[in-house]
């Protein structure tokens, strides 16, 4: 029986039935490096590393895939050459992010599709790398940095182990013959591993090889990149089914993102205007960010709508008021009506915090 086995959250206080939530980093990392790694995102670097796909008798298929405690990837070329072959084949690819580079080995005959943050709106605050052998997409490994994740434990059984030098835990639904998840510890906490769409056959040709890929993973913090949406309760407004995220986040810009989830809840209509105000996350707290216009600012008197029971979106440039931000910590604030008619309105604050590298 199939399961679906992520949940991604931006409800902290989400409870499931017979179900977990891990958050494997609810603050940005502190950087210090996970492991080698020279390519810079969506780019390939040369290795010496093996990308070895191992061999084993699958018989039935149930041994297809298990993981070894096999060395991790080696250190990679020093002079950064962008892309060459590692001795028996392989090529190094890569995925930067705003937590840190991920990158594997692919031995020939293995190809990848890249996930950059924000590219799935569904997992806006995840992204990593999906491979797969050539010409083999109905079935993949998904391997990303994930904010949050959540699985259900109705048959789920989980083990201990290590892959690449850091601990993991392995989880498989079903006791069927691949493991459905691994989420990775260490220096490498908040890296996941997904299953998409494989079958006993896939498994039973490939699943050694996904293996052998997975024992080359590094994840190194100190090449960060991008910005990302950080969680917290002030983004929630459940007086009104509201929440208050971004996206695509850059120095000068981002994407508001309104996301109205119980159209019975408001009892009018859902504004907002185009004030905001930014801050920044000090030692001592949240500071306003200083203004860098001269003289007298404003905003237009306008009002946009949040449709009831649908996702609203709006670039928003800062710019223009505040410069280019430099890395850091920052929420955005905004204010929301629930407007039933002229002087009958209720305010409510909302804020979205993220990262900038």
């Amino acid at each position: 029986m199939k399961k679906t086995f992520v949940i991604l959250t931006l409800c902290a206080g989400l409870a499931f039935s017979g179900c977990g939530l891990r958050k494997p980093s609810g603050d940005p990392p502190s950087g210090g490096s996970a492991g080698a790694g020279t390519a810079a995102a969506g780019t390939e670097a040369s290795t010496d590393g093996s990308g070895a796909t191992g061999s084993a008798d699958t018989g039935d298929g149930t041994e297809a895939g298990r993981i070894s405690d096999a060395a991790g990837a080696s250190e990679a070329d020093a002079a950064g050459t962008g892309s060459a072959d590692t001795g028996d084949g392989g090529t190094r690819i890569a995925q930067g992010g705003p937590y840190g580079e991920i990158s594997v080995t692919l031995p020939d005959g293995w190809t990848y599709t890249p996930i950059p943050i924000d590219s799935d709106p569904a997992f806006s605050t995840q992204y990593g790398l999906s491979f797969y052998p050539d010409g083999k997409e109905d079935g993949q490994i998904r391997l990303c940095y994930m904010d949050q994740f959540g699985v259900c434990g109705t048959g789920l059984s989980e083990e201990e182990g290590t892959i690449a030098g850091y601990p993991v835990r392995i989880g498989t639904y079903d006791n069927h013959a691949y493991w459905d998840f691994i989420t990775f510890g260490g220096d490498c906490e908040g890296i996941v591993a997904l299953t998409e769409s494989p079958d006993v056959l896939w498994w039973r040709e490939y699943g050694d090889t996904a293996a052998a890929i997975l024992n080359t993973l590094s994840f190194d913090r100190d090449r960060r990149e991008g910005g990302a949406y950080l969680y917290s309760s002030d983004s929630d407004v459940p007086e009104i089914g509201l929440t208050f995220s971004v996206r695509q986040i850059t120095p000068s810009g981002a994407v508001l993102v309104f996301s109205q989830y119980d159209p019975d809840l408001p009892s009018g209509e859902l504004q907002y205007g185009d004030d905001f105000l930014l801050e920044r996350k000090t030692d001592s707290g949240w500071e306003a960010v200083p203004v860098v216009i001269e003289g007298d600012s404003g905003f237009h008197a306008v009002a946009y709508v949040i449709p009831a029971g649908e996702t609203h979106v709006q670039t928003l440039s800062w710019d223009w008021l505040y410069g280019e931000l430099a890395p850091g910590t920052y929420r955005v604030k905004k204010t929301v009506c629930d407007f039933r008619g002229s002087g009958d309105f209720d305010r409510y604050p909302v804020s979205a915090s993220f990262l900038l590298n």
